[in-house]
């Protein structure tokens, strides 16, 4: 989220993490910052579930929290569960 980073806070108008739902894309009448974001975003990789799609997108944060290097990914992805693993042996080697 470049202009929240620029301004230094979370997210300008709306959660951007919370606009990648297939309701949230596909109203027209919501706009904003992070609503138009999200959708300039959803078009460049592909709409969920096409053939267009990427196979697979890391997304990076950063926290607050004490919580060190944090990996979340959903079983329902192998591909993901793998990455994971070897992402974490490689931080402990």
């Amino acid at each position: 989220n470049p202009r929240a980073h620029l301004n230094n806070c979370r997210f300008v108008d709306m959660d951007l993490n919370r606009m990648f739902t297939a309701q949230t894309l596909g109203d027209l009448s919501l706009s904003g910052y992070e609503p138009d974001r999200a959708k300039a975003i959803a078009a460049m990789l592909g709409p969920k579930g096409h053939d267009n799609a990427v196979d697979f997108c890391i997304d990076l944060h950063t926290t607050t929290a004490a919580m060190g290097c944090t990996m979340i990914v959903d079983e329902w992805c192998p591909l993901a569960v793998k990455i994971a693993a070897y992402i974490s042996e490689q931080w402990s080697a």
